[in-house]
């Protein structure tokens, strides 16, 4: 996909997350906002300014739990997700990683609602450099999607990065160490709750 294709869908998802974000969420804004004006290439993964990734918070069927990977590389469970790769949406980026890192089939998911083609979260953090990849101290924009397993299929995780893939309990997962999980759980878990009356 074109720099200015790429870029439009990113500054489209931005824009709807700025009408509903919390004012301390906008200051995380500005990095990626600051990229877009300066008309940067963001799916370029040389650009260490800061480059996008996207991420999947797949809900089981009862809406109860929620796949995590548990990552070799940092030593925590995240949703799965990676680094955007051209010529699709960046939710269709997630749900790759998704069904690269867990085995499960990316038309196995739904949407959770009319918006879920919108991302849930964005959040913009340091990655370390990593030699082995030769890649030095560099930034992420990782926008966060959210569905729902139309069924439960046996899970095969991606051994190269992921040490296990596993359904957690949302319970479990609002106290995992990582912040940015937690403010995603707890995003998914108003949506859940405003659902309530119709379930």
């Amino acid at each position: 996909m074109s720099k200015d294709m790429i870029n439009m869908q990113i500054a489209s998802q931005l824009a709807a997350l700025e009408e509903v974000a919390e004012l301390k969420e906008q200051n995380l804004f500005s990095h990626l906002r600051r990229q877009l004006v300066e008309n940067q290439d963001l799916q370029d993964r040389k650009n260490m300014d800061g480059h996008v990734t996207s991420s999947f918070l797949l809900l089981d069927p009862t809406l109860t739990k929620v796949l995590m990977i548990f990552h070799k590389g940092f030593g925590n469970w995240f949703p799965p997700g990676g680094h955007y790769e051209g010529f699709v949406t960046l939710r269709e980026s997630a749900l790759r990683e998704l069904e690269e890192e867990t085995g499960f089939p990316a038309n196995k998911v739904r949407y959770f609602n009319e918006s879920g083609y919108l991302a849930l979260d964005l959040d913009t953090h340091p990655i370390p450099a990593r030699p082995s990849k030769d890649e030095g101290d560099h930034w992420h924009h990782d926008f966060l999607f959210i569905g729902v397993a139309k069924e439960l299929i046996p899970l095969v995780h991606q051994v190269e990065e992921v040490e296990a893939a596993e359904w957690m309990t949302l319970e479990d997962a609002a106290v995992l160490p990582d912040e940015r999980v937690r403010r995603g759980i707890k995003k998914a878990q108003r949506l859940i709750d405003a659902m309530a009356p119709s379930l």
